[in-house]
């Protein structure tokens, strides 16, 4: 608008292409602050979802930038999640969003949603926020997400999160609800940044990213199995299974 302060963003929408698992909309950045789901079928807007809020009207004769926040990543929980209390059925999308301004360090916000069944295509404010861990890696950014994509009744969702201080910290929730959720453990390699991660499709080997090494390693065991270093000094930006058969093998 004419006259009004600059705007400000420090952080970008690092996901790059994400879909829905399993409504197949395209996930992307809107208004600042806000994720919007596109059916690439109808090729029309499906719903908008403000994950952080953000106050668009503020004075424009001080000569100051107003910071906006900004979501750099989405990730969605790829199983139904039925809860031990009700027999109702959901699932969880994961976001991390970043506030910052002039006179503050940039503040980064794990928050976890739900959403039930039912409801998870239908326009407008499905998603519910459960929880949110304000600095989960401790001041450090948040560089990757990903969910262990097999959950059961009987099992609590889990989420990994990989950061530039070079842990891959481990969230569970305790009882199904999504209300209660905690760092059950974290896993560092050398001690350098993890640049990405990736389940295999039954959940028991997790692939991180360090620079140009990958580490694979037994999620149920928190066991190294093992590492392929790349042959450049290249970092290593995405990384992903491709599983044919039984034998998982690895790309990225």
């Amino acid at each position: 608008f004419l006259g009004s302060p600059p705007l400000s963003s420090d952080s970008a929408f690092t996901c790059h292409l994400v879909v829905d698992p399993l409504s197949r909309h395209l996930v992307i950045n809107g208004y600042p602050g806000k994720l919007q789901c596109f059916s690439v079928s109808s090729k029309a807007l499906v719903s908008s979802h403000e994950v952080v809020h953000f106050t668009r009207v503020s004075r424009s004769d001080t000569g100051t930038r107003v910071f906006v926040p900004s979501v750099s990543h989405v990730a969605h929980s790829q199983a139904q999640i039925t809860s031990r209390t009700s027999s109702s059925t959901g699932r969880f999308r994961a976001t991390v969003d970043i506030k910052c301004g002039e006179e503050m360090p940039p503040i980064t916000s794990l928050k976890f949603w739900a959403t039930s069944a039912a409801g998870r295509n239908v326009a407008g404010g499905e998603w519910r926020l459960k929880a949110q861990v304000d600095q989960p890696h401790l001041g450090a950014h948040v560089t990757c997400i990903a969910w262990n994509p097999m959950v059961s009744p009987e099992a609590a969702p889990v989420l990994a999160t990989g950061g530039s201080d070079g842990s891959v910290r481990v969230w569970r929730n305790g009882n199904c609800d999504g209300r209660s959720w905690a760092c059950a453990y974290s896993i560092t390699y050398r001690n350098t940044d993890v640049g990405a991660l990736s389940f295999c499709s039954d959940g028991s080997i997790m692939a991180i990213a360090h620079r140009n090494v990958i580490s694979l390693w037994d999620f149920h065991h928190t066991a190294l199995k093992g590492t392929v270093v790349l042959p450049s000094n290249s970092n290593v930006t995405h990384v992903s299974f491709v599983e044919p058969r039984k034998a998982p093998t690895m790309g990225g």
